[in-house]
Order: C-alpha cells, then structure tokens, then sequence
C-alpha cells in the first residue's frame, strides 16, 4: 500500500495544531480543577452534631447570639438548600467543561487557518527556488533568483541557490569550449592519419609505404597522448585519496621521468626545500610533470630551467622558472586555458596539446591553492603554486 506524503506545509500546520490542541487541554484541565475546588472550598455545609461555641460570651442582659462555624447554615435553615448549592456547582461545572471545550475547538480551527495562512507565505521562496530550478534546462540562461527580503535562513538560501546557477554556467561555458576545442585538435591528425592511410592502400612502393606508416605511427602516438591527458583533465577535479605528501619529491620525480629532458641539453638548476602538502599524491606528481615538461617545451635548449620547492607557516610552495621567448603579460593568465598555444616558440616533436597548464591549473583548485604565474623580462616564464600547509 503506497503511504500518503503530506506536504511541507500541510505538516507544519498539523504540528502547529496538535501543540495547540495539547495547550488548550491543559489550560481547560487546570481550569476545570481549579474551578471544581473554588466551588467545593465555597459551597455551603450542613450543621454539625457538635458545635464548637466560637462567639464570646454574652454580656449581662444581652441576648445569646447563635453558635455557629464558618461555611455553616445557620440552625434553622433547611437543609434542602445544601443539596441546591451542590446541583449548583455541578452545573456550573458542566458549564465551564462545555464552554471550554467549545472554546479549545475553535482556537484549534483558528491555529489551523493561521497556521496554513503564515506556513505559505514563509515558504513561498522555497517555491520560487523549485520554480526555477525546475525551469533550468541545459544552462540557467542567466536566471537567478534575486531574493529581496530580510537577512534570514532563506535568503542564504536563495544567495547558495544563485551562486550554484553561476558555478553551473561556468561549467557548462567551459564543457562548450572543451568540447569544440577538442573536436579542432582532434580533427588535423584525423585529416593526416586518413592520407596517409590512403597512400597505403594505393599501393606505392616499399619505401613510400613505410614512410606512410611511420607518419601514421607518430599521428596515432600524438592521438594517445592527447587522449591522456584528456584523462588527465577530467581526474584533476577529483581526489580519489589525501595523504600527506611533499611537493620536493614531486619535483625531483619530474625531472627524473621527464621525456623532455632526455635529448635536452638543459641542466635544471634545482634548489629543493621540504615542502609538505596534503592531497592526492598522483596529482601533485602530475602537477609537477606537466611545469617541468611546459618549461622544457617552451624554453631555451640551452637557457634556464629553475625549480625550487619550499614552504612557510601557511603555504608550501613550488616554482618552476624557464627563460625563452618573450610572452606577453597580457597573455600570461590566457596559457591556462584550455588548448591555448604559445607561438614562436620552440616545440619538440608530438609535444603537448595546450593541456598541461590546463591541467595544473585544475589541480590546484582541487588541492585549495593558488597559482600565479609571470612573464619574465628577459623572456620565458614563472610559474608558482601554493598550496595550504598541512596543519
């Protein structure tokens, strides 16, 4: 049997009726108590067979005034007036029991009304929030909802609301972009690997072929790599685990796996610091790769390679400077987007897909940290990540 759920509103009116309810029985209880008391305490009494002479005695000639006690019929009085006091005071009894009850009936019918009147006009913004989320479809098309009113729970929640709408366009701007980014670097080793697969199939002789071969090895290895850090792109944003980690081992692991630096003649000047951090260890490994590989790829092959790690009482900091070409400061904040190319500058073959940046980028917002990065006047580029000091 499918259970009936009542709305938010409809169970705040209940609560509100039923602590009504409960209120109006206790006050009618001590009412109905009290009044029986008061009545009994007042009602009058029969005479007693012994009677206690409370009134002094009487002066010479006067008269002897009648015995009696407090709450007694004086003698003489009939006795039938004790019984009408008593039909009295249960009648009156019944009275406030009734008009209380009637009474406590329609308080609860008035909470009820007032109740359901005041629970729609509290959560008439929560109305307006389901409104508009239910109107936002693949982008919020800039709709917010711009609460007006007083500085309370609903109004945080309508500002939470607005800044996840602002945060969901960003994400959807930088999902359009990927995506058509993405398709155009995807779409020239396409055009290459198809022509040379076609001069393949039109049967040339052996030394054509194997040139065409090689050709479509080289595009399918820069496709792999691109693939790989698309990989890389998507994970930056998630931390599977959090350990602590040092941001001076990252570095010397860059430099010694780094593919660039192999057939360079560059020599990186390292001055390597403790620098502990916590946070995703591949991450932080990758995070270093990708500085080191963009320095060598960008740099001179005889030029300046620094890289120094070290930290302070709220940061933990690695640097990665490389001279080259002059980038223009203009720019500078422009290499982390995605895909973005720098030109005139050296590359070496199957280098890169204007992803790594990218990607150190994302790592760092993922870890709580900054990131600056500045353009050297001599040429070349500076780039510093801090993350927070594990406390």
């Amino acid at each position: 049997m499918k259970s009936v759920r009542l709305s938010l509103r409809w169970r705040w009116t209940l609560w509100v009726a039923a602590l009504t309810s409960v209120a109006g029985l206790v006050v009618l209880a001590i009412t109905v108590s009290l009044t029986a008391k008061l009545l009994h305490d007042r009602a009058p009494r029969p005479p007693q067979p012994a009677v206690v002479a409370l009134n002094p005695p009487p002066r010479p000639g006067q008269a002897q005034p009648p015995r009696t006690v407090p709450g007694e019929l004086p003698p003489g009085q009939p006795a039938a007036a004790t019984e009408t006091g008593r039909a009295l005071a249960d009648q009156t009894l019944r009275d406030v029991r009734q008009v209380g009850g009637l009474t406590l009936a329609g308080v609860v019918l008035a909470s009820i009304v007032i109740a359901w009147i005041v629970a729609g006009r509290m959560l008439q913004p929560l109305a307006r929030v389901t409104t508009a989320a239910r109107q936002i479809s693949g982008a919020s098309d800039g709709q917010r909802l711009n609460y007006v009113g007083p500085r309370d729970e609903l109004h945080e929640l309508a500002d939470t609301f607005d800044a996840m709408l602002d945060r969901v366009d960003a994400t959807f701007d930088q999902q359009n972009a990927f995506v058509a980014n993405a398709a155009h670097e995807l779409r020239t080793p396409l055009a290459l690997m198809r022509s040379e697969i076609d001069v393949a199939l039109d049967g040339g002789d052996g030394d054509e072929q194997r040139v065409a071969l090689h050709e479509l090895r080289g595009n399918v290895d820069r496709m792999s790599a691109l693939s790989e850090r698309l990989l890389h792109l998507s994970r930056a944003g998630t931390m599977l685990s959090v350990e602590s980690h040092d941001l001076a081992y990252s570095a010397q692991m860059a430099v010694r796996s780094s593919a660039r630096l192999d057939g360079a003649t560059i020599q990186p000047v390292l001055a390597l610091a403790s620098a502990p951090v916590k946070g995703d260890a591949v991450l932080l490994d990758q995070l270093a790769v990708n500085l080191v590989e963009n320095a060598v790829a960008y740099g001179s092959p005889t030029g300046l390679l620094l890289i120094e790690t070290g930290s302070d009482p709220r940061w933990s900091r690695l640097i990665v400077e490389n001279d080259g070409a002059y980038v223009d400061p203009a720019v500078v904040e422009e290499l982390f987007d995605r895909f973005r190319r720098r030109t005139a500058v050296r590359r070496t073959a199957g280098s890169g897909f204007g992803l790594g940046l990218t990607i150190v980028s994302a790592i760092v917002r993922t870890h709580g940290g900054t990131l600056h990065a500045a353009s050297r006047p001599a040429g070349g580029l500076r780039v510093e990540v801090r993350l927070p000091h594990p406390t």
